[in-house]
């Protein structure tokens, strides 16, 4: 029997892409759409041929950046 492909399917089976894609949206709002997915032998949607540049999130570093707030403090403290 094949699993129903559904939004808990995703989560369970493609977690890091469903953290990614949670966060683009939160940026960029809902009309975001992921259109390519694959992780730990899972695969959705379909990868683009037309040129795209296509980016491992696994190449991406998600490390939340400073706010301007705590850039400024630090430059106060000189660190």
């Amino acid at each position: 029997m094949t699993e129903k492909i559904n939004a808990e399917y995703v989560a369970k089976n493609l977690p890091e892409c469903t953290k990614f894609a949670s966060l683009i949206r939160d940026q960029f709002g809902d009309d975001t759409k992921m259109i390519w997915a694959k992780e730990n032998g899972h695969e959705l949607g379909k990868q683009s041929s037309n040129g795209e540049r296509v980016q491992r999130v696994s190449d991406i570093d998600l490390t939340p950046m400073r706010t301007a707030k705590e850039l400024r403090e630090d430059g106060r403290r000189g660190k």
